[in-house]
Protein backbone atom coordinates (compact mmCIF):
# COMPACT_ATOMS: atom_id res chain seq x y z
CA UNK A 1 0.00 0.00 0.00
CA UNK A 2 1.44 3.39 -1.04
CA UNK A 3 1.97 6.33 1.30
CA UNK A 4 -0.83 8.36 -0.39
CA UNK A 5 -3.38 5.57 0.05
CA UNK A 6 -2.46 5.18 3.69
CA UNK A 7 -2.80 8.93 4.22
CA UNK A 8 -6.22 9.02 2.57
CA UNK A 9 -7.40 6.04 4.60
CA UNK A 10 -6.26 7.63 7.84
CA UNK A 11 -7.98 10.94 6.92
CA UNK A 12 -11.20 9.12 6.04
CA UNK A 13 -11.21 7.24 9.34
CA UNK A 14 -10.56 10.49 11.20
CA UNK A 15 -13.47 12.27 9.49
CA UNK A 16 -15.76 9.32 10.14
CA UNK A 17 -14.74 9.41 13.78
CA UNK A 18 -15.60 13.10 14.02
CA UNK A 19 -18.96 12.54 12.34
CA UNK A 20 -19.68 9.60 14.63
CA UNK A 21 -18.83 11.71 17.66
CA UNK A 22 -21.16 14.51 16.57
CA UNK A 23 -23.90 11.98 15.75
CA UNK A 24 -23.52 10.49 19.18
CA UNK A 25 -23.44 13.85 21.00
CA UNK A 26 -26.30 15.37 18.91
CA UNK A 27 -26.98 18.91 17.76
CA UNK A 28 -25.97 21.47 20.38
CA UNK A 29 -28.99 23.43 21.62
CA UNK A 30 -29.85 25.79 24.44
CA UNK A 31 -33.01 25.29 26.49
CA UNK A 32 -35.03 27.12 29.13
CA UNK A 33 -37.83 25.99 31.35
CA UNK A 34 -41.26 26.89 30.01
CA UNK A 35 -42.17 28.80 33.17
CA UNK A 36 -39.35 31.30 32.52
CA UNK A 37 -40.55 31.98 28.97
CA UNK A 38 -44.23 32.57 29.55
CA UNK A 39 -45.58 36.08 29.17
CA UNK A 40 -49.08 37.55 28.69
CA UNK A 41 -50.47 36.82 25.25
CA UNK A 42 -51.67 40.04 23.62
CA UNK A 43 -54.18 39.76 20.80
CA UNK A 44 -54.89 42.51 18.31
CA UNK A 45 -57.33 42.92 15.44
CA UNK A 46 -57.99 45.71 12.93
CA UNK A 47 -60.85 47.90 14.08
CA UNK A 48 -62.67 51.12 13.22
CA UNK A 49 -64.95 53.50 15.09
CA UNK A 50 -68.26 53.64 13.24
CA UNK A 51 -71.59 55.33 13.79
CA UNK A 52 -74.71 53.22 14.20
CA UNK A 53 -76.65 55.78 12.13
CA UNK A 54 -75.38 57.46 9.00
CA UNK A 55 -78.42 58.89 7.25
CA UNK A 56 -78.92 60.72 4.00
CA UNK A 57 -81.66 63.27 4.62
CA UNK A 58 -84.02 63.75 1.67
CA UNK A 59 -87.24 65.61 0.91
CA UNK A 60 -90.61 63.87 1.07
CA UNK A 61 -92.38 66.33 -1.22
CA UNK A 62 -91.45 68.15 -4.41
CA UNK A 63 -90.63 71.81 -3.72
CA UNK A 64 -87.95 74.45 -4.17
CA UNK A 65 -85.24 74.65 -1.51
CA UNK A 66 -85.78 77.91 0.34
CA UNK A 67 -83.11 77.68 3.05
CA UNK A 68 -80.38 75.32 4.29
CA UNK A 69 -79.69 76.03 7.95
CA UNK A 70 -76.54 73.91 8.35
CA UNK A 71 -73.37 73.11 6.48
CA UNK A 72 -70.66 70.45 6.50
CA UNK A 73 -69.01 70.26 9.91
CA UNK A 74 -71.95 71.66 11.86
CA UNK A 75 -73.48 69.67 14.70
CA UNK A 76 -77.24 69.40 15.00
CA UNK A 77 -79.71 68.39 17.69
CA UNK A 78 -82.53 65.90 17.27
CA UNK A 79 -85.57 67.69 15.82
CA UNK A 80 -83.60 70.74 14.68
CA UNK A 81 -84.79 72.28 11.41
CA UNK A 82 -82.03 71.85 8.85
CA UNK A 83 -83.76 72.55 5.49
CA UNK A 84 -86.77 74.70 4.58
CA UNK A 85 -88.72 74.16 1.36
CA UNK A 86 -90.95 76.64 -0.43
CA UNK A 87 -94.39 75.86 0.97
CA UNK A 88 -96.57 78.34 -0.97
CA UNK A 89 -98.47 75.73 -2.99
CA UNK A 90 -98.97 73.49 0.01
CA UNK A 91 -100.18 76.37 2.16
CA UNK A 92 -102.70 77.30 -0.53
CA UNK A 93 -103.89 73.70 -0.73
CA UNK A 94 -104.32 73.65 3.05
CA UNK A 95 -106.39 76.87 3.00
CA UNK A 96 -108.63 75.45 0.28
CA UNK A 97 -109.08 72.26 2.29
CA UNK A 98 -110.04 74.30 5.36
CA UNK A 99 -112.66 76.20 3.31
CA UNK A 100 -114.08 72.94 1.97
CA UNK A 101 -114.22 71.61 5.50
CA UNK A 102 -116.24 74.62 6.66
CA UNK A 103 -118.65 74.12 3.76
CA UNK A 104 -118.99 70.43 4.57
CA UNK A 105 -119.70 71.23 8.21
CA UNK A 106 -122.48 73.62 7.22
CA UNK A 107 -123.98 71.08 4.84
CA UNK A 108 -123.87 68.35 7.49
CA UNK A 109 -125.49 70.63 10.05
CA UNK A 110 -128.36 71.50 7.65
CA UNK A 111 -128.90 67.86 6.74
CA UNK A 112 -129.13 66.86 10.39
CA UNK A 113 -131.60 69.66 11.13
CA UNK A 114 -133.83 68.57 8.24
CA UNK A 115 -133.71 64.98 9.43
CA UNK A 116 -134.67 65.98 12.95
CA UNK A 117 -137.64 67.97 11.65
CA UNK A 118 -138.73 65.11 9.42
CA UNK A 119 -138.55 62.62 12.29
CA UNK A 120 -140.88 64.93 14.25
CA UNK A 121 -143.46 65.19 11.42
CA UNK A 122 -143.42 61.55 10.35
CA UNK A 123 -145.29 60.11 13.38
CA UNK A 124 -148.14 62.48 12.70
CA UNK A 125 -148.17 61.36 9.09
CA UNK A 126 -147.33 64.87 7.94
CA UNK A 127 -144.32 63.52 6.04
CA UNK A 128 -144.06 60.55 3.74
CA UNK A 129 -141.80 57.62 4.57
CA UNK A 130 -139.88 58.14 1.32
CA UNK A 131 -139.04 61.73 2.21
CA UNK A 132 -137.91 60.67 5.68
CA UNK A 133 -135.62 58.08 4.14
CA UNK A 134 -134.27 60.74 1.79
CA UNK A 135 -133.41 62.95 4.78
CA UNK A 136 -131.47 60.10 6.35
CA UNK A 137 -129.61 59.53 3.10
CA UNK A 138 -128.75 63.22 2.93
CA UNK A 139 -127.19 63.06 6.40
CA UNK A 140 -125.11 59.98 5.48
CA UNK A 141 -123.88 61.69 2.31
CA UNK A 142 -122.98 64.85 4.24
CA UNK A 143 -121.09 62.81 6.82
CA UNK A 144 -119.19 60.98 4.05
CA UNK A 145 -118.25 64.30 2.43
CA UNK A 146 -117.16 65.58 5.82
CA UNK A 147 -114.80 62.62 6.27
CA UNK A 148 -113.40 63.03 2.75
CA UNK A 149 -112.77 66.75 3.19
CA UNK A 150 -111.22 66.17 6.62
CA UNK A 151 -108.85 63.64 5.04
CA UNK A 152 -107.89 66.15 2.38
CA UNK A 153 -107.17 68.75 5.05
CA UNK A 154 -105.03 66.31 7.02
CA UNK A 155 -103.07 65.49 3.88
CA UNK A 156 -102.58 69.17 3.07
CA UNK A 157 -101.42 69.86 6.64
CA UNK A 158 -98.99 66.94 6.42
CA UNK A 159 -97.54 68.35 3.19
CA UNK A 160 -97.06 71.71 4.91
CA UNK A 161 -95.26 70.05 7.82
CA UNK A 162 -92.91 68.33 5.38
CA UNK A 163 -91.76 71.69 4.08
CA UNK A 164 -89.70 71.88 7.27
CA UNK A 165 -87.08 69.08 7.29
CA UNK A 166 -85.74 68.16 10.73
CA UNK A 167 -82.74 66.14 11.89
CA UNK A 168 -83.81 62.67 13.04
CA UNK A 169 -81.05 62.53 15.68
CA UNK A 170 -78.20 64.51 17.19
CA UNK A 171 -75.13 64.33 14.99
CA UNK A 172 -72.78 66.06 12.61
CA UNK A 173 -73.30 67.09 8.99
CA UNK A 174 -70.74 65.30 6.82
CA UNK A 175 -72.01 65.98 3.29
CA UNK A 176 -74.18 68.51 1.49
CA UNK A 177 -75.78 67.52 -1.81
CA UNK A 178 -78.19 70.40 -2.46
CA UNK A 179 -78.12 74.16 -2.99
CA UNK A 180 -80.57 77.01 -2.56
CA UNK A 181 -83.18 77.31 -5.29
CA UNK A 182 -82.87 73.71 -6.46
CA UNK A 183 -85.99 71.63 -6.92
CA UNK A 184 -86.05 68.96 -4.24
CA UNK A 185 -87.81 65.74 -5.19
CA UNK A 186 -88.88 62.88 -2.92
CA UNK A 187 -85.94 60.58 -2.21
CA UNK A 188 -83.27 62.97 -3.51
CA UNK A 189 -80.48 63.31 -0.86
CA UNK A 190 -80.01 66.81 0.53
CA UNK A 191 -77.63 66.30 3.47
CA UNK A 192 -75.80 63.45 5.18
CA UNK A 193 -75.77 63.33 8.99
CA UNK A 194 -73.73 60.99 11.19
CA UNK A 195 -75.05 60.05 14.62
CA UNK A 196 -72.57 61.05 17.35
CA UNK A 197 -74.42 59.44 20.27
CA UNK A 198 -74.22 55.81 19.16
CA UNK A 199 -70.61 55.19 18.14
CA UNK A 200 -69.37 51.60 18.05
CA UNK A 201 -66.17 49.75 17.24
CA UNK A 202 -66.26 47.30 14.35
CA UNK A 203 -63.41 44.76 14.58
CA UNK A 204 -62.43 41.76 12.44
CA UNK A 205 -61.50 38.89 14.78
CA UNK A 206 -60.41 35.32 14.02
CA UNK A 207 -62.90 32.75 15.38
CA UNK A 208 -60.19 31.01 17.44
CA UNK A 209 -59.57 34.26 19.34
CA UNK A 210 -63.20 35.01 20.24
CA UNK A 211 -63.08 32.95 23.45
CA UNK A 212 -60.07 34.94 24.66
CA UNK A 213 -61.85 38.17 23.77
CA UNK A 214 -64.88 37.15 25.82
CA UNK A 215 -62.73 36.18 28.82
CA UNK A 216 -60.38 39.15 28.72
CA UNK A 217 -60.79 41.48 31.73
CA UNK A 218 -59.89 44.54 29.69
CA UNK A 219 -60.40 45.30 26.01
CA UNK A 220 -59.39 48.61 24.45
CA UNK A 221 -59.59 50.34 21.10
CA UNK A 222 -56.15 51.82 20.37
CA UNK A 223 -56.02 54.93 18.19
CA UNK A 224 -53.17 57.46 17.93
CA UNK A 225 -51.48 56.17 21.11
CA UNK A 226 -54.69 56.58 23.07
CA UNK A 227 -56.66 53.68 24.52
CA UNK A 228 -60.46 53.68 24.73
CA UNK A 229 -61.99 50.93 26.94
CA UNK A 230 -64.74 49.00 25.14
CA UNK A 231 -67.05 46.10 25.85
CA UNK A 232 -68.44 43.50 23.46
CA UNK A 233 -72.00 44.19 22.28
CA UNK A 234 -72.62 41.57 19.60
CA UNK A 235 -70.92 39.57 16.88
CA UNK A 236 -71.77 38.39 13.41
CA UNK A 237 -72.35 34.63 13.07
CA UNK A 238 -70.95 34.78 9.52
CA UNK A 239 -67.27 34.19 8.73
CA UNK A 240 -65.90 36.36 5.94
CA UNK A 241 -64.76 34.03 3.12
CA UNK A 242 -61.75 36.23 2.25
CA UNK A 243 -60.31 37.31 5.61
CA UNK A 244 -61.68 34.27 7.52
CA UNK A 245 -62.71 36.59 10.35
CA UNK A 246 -65.96 37.47 12.11
CA UNK A 247 -67.12 41.03 12.70
CA UNK A 248 -67.47 41.99 16.35
CA UNK A 249 -69.25 45.16 17.45
CA UNK A 250 -68.18 46.79 20.72
CA UNK A 251 -69.43 49.84 22.61
CA UNK A 252 -67.31 52.46 24.34
CA UNK A 253 -67.32 52.33 28.13
CA UNK A 254 -66.39 55.96 28.65
CA UNK A 255 -65.25 58.47 26.05
CA UNK A 256 -65.78 57.46 22.42
CA UNK A 257 -63.19 57.74 19.68
CA UNK A 258 -63.96 59.95 16.66
CA UNK A 259 -66.18 58.39 14.02
CA UNK A 260 -63.99 56.96 11.25
CA UNK A 261 -60.95 56.43 13.51
CA UNK A 262 -59.01 53.41 12.26
CA UNK A 263 -56.95 51.57 14.87
CA UNK A 264 -56.54 48.21 16.60
CA UNK A 265 -58.60 46.26 19.07
CA UNK A 266 -56.28 45.01 21.86
CA UNK A 267 -56.94 42.41 24.55
CA UNK A 268 -55.05 39.82 26.62
CA UNK A 269 -55.44 36.06 26.51
CA UNK A 270 -56.74 34.01 29.39
CA UNK A 271 -53.36 32.28 29.87
CA UNK A 272 -49.73 33.29 29.22
CA UNK A 273 -47.87 31.92 26.21
CA UNK A 274 -44.45 31.52 24.62
CA UNK A 275 -42.98 34.34 22.49
CA UNK A 276 -43.68 34.25 18.78
CA UNK A 277 -39.94 34.08 18.04
CA UNK A 278 -39.75 30.53 19.41
CA UNK A 279 -42.31 29.14 16.98
CA UNK A 280 -41.09 27.00 14.09
CA UNK A 281 -43.01 25.51 11.23
CA UNK A 282 -42.93 21.78 10.59
CA UNK A 283 -45.34 19.78 8.46
CA UNK A 284 -47.55 22.76 7.72
CA UNK A 285 -48.15 23.67 11.38
CA UNK A 286 -46.53 25.93 13.96
CA UNK A 287 -45.07 24.60 17.17
CA UNK A 288 -42.03 24.47 19.47
CA UNK A 289 -39.18 22.03 20.08
CA UNK A 290 -38.62 20.62 23.53
CA UNK A 291 -35.63 18.59 24.74
CA UNK A 292 -36.52 15.21 26.23
CA UNK A 293 -34.12 12.31 26.95
CA UNK A 294 -31.48 13.66 24.58
CA UNK A 295 -33.91 14.04 21.69
CA UNK A 296 -35.68 16.99 20.07
CA UNK A 297 -39.44 16.53 20.27
CA UNK A 298 -41.64 18.71 18.08
CA UNK A 299 -44.77 19.86 19.91
CA UNK A 300 -47.37 21.32 17.48
CA UNK A 301 -49.61 24.18 18.59
CA UNK A 302 -52.75 23.98 16.42
CA UNK A 303 -54.06 27.41 17.42
CA UNK A 304 -50.76 29.23 17.02
CA UNK A 305 -50.54 32.06 14.50
CA UNK A 306 -47.39 33.32 12.87
CA UNK A 307 -46.03 36.47 14.45
CA UNK A 308 -48.13 36.11 17.63
CA UNK A 309 -47.41 34.54 21.04
CA UNK A 310 -48.94 31.11 21.48
CA UNK A 311 -50.39 29.39 24.51
CA UNK A 312 -48.84 26.04 25.46
CA UNK A 313 -50.44 23.19 27.41
CA UNK A 314 -47.22 21.72 28.88
CA UNK A 315 -45.83 21.43 32.44
CA UNK A 316 -43.97 24.52 33.68
CA UNK A 317 -40.64 22.62 33.94
CA UNK A 318 -40.71 21.53 30.29
CA UNK A 319 -37.35 22.30 28.66
CA UNK A 320 -38.03 24.39 25.55
CA UNK A 321 -35.35 24.69 22.89
CA UNK A 322 -34.53 28.39 22.51
CA UNK A 323 -31.36 28.27 20.34
CA UNK A 324 -30.39 25.77 17.66
CA UNK A 325 -33.98 24.89 16.81
CA UNK A 326 -34.06 26.07 13.20
CA UNK A 327 -32.49 22.96 11.65
CA UNK A 328 -34.03 20.44 14.03
CA UNK A 329 -36.37 17.67 13.08
CA UNK A 330 -38.60 15.64 15.33
CA UNK A 331 -36.51 12.92 17.00
CA UNK A 332 -33.07 14.40 16.27
CA UNK A 333 -30.46 13.80 18.98
CA UNK A 334 -29.54 16.99 20.83
CA UNK A 335 -26.91 18.08 23.34
CA UNK A 336 -27.92 20.76 25.80
CA UNK A 337 -25.21 23.40 26.23
CA UNK A 338 -25.03 26.51 28.35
Amino acid sequence: MTRNKVTRRILTLWLLGIASAFAQDGTPVQVRELSTLLSPVVFTAPAEAVSANRSQISARIEARIQAIAVDVGNTVEAGQVIVMLDCSDNELARLQAEAELESAQVQLKRARQQLARSETLAPRQLLSEDLLEQRRTDVEAAEARMRRVQGGLDQAALAVSRCSIQSPFAGAVTERHASLGELARPGTPLLEIVDLDTIEVAAQVFPAELAHLDASPRVVFSFLDQEYPVTTARRSPVIDPVSRTQEVRLTFVEQAAPVGASGRLVWHGREPGVPAGLLVQRGGSLGIFIARNGRAVYHPLPRAQEGRPAMVDLPPDTRVVTDGRQGLRDGDPVTVVD
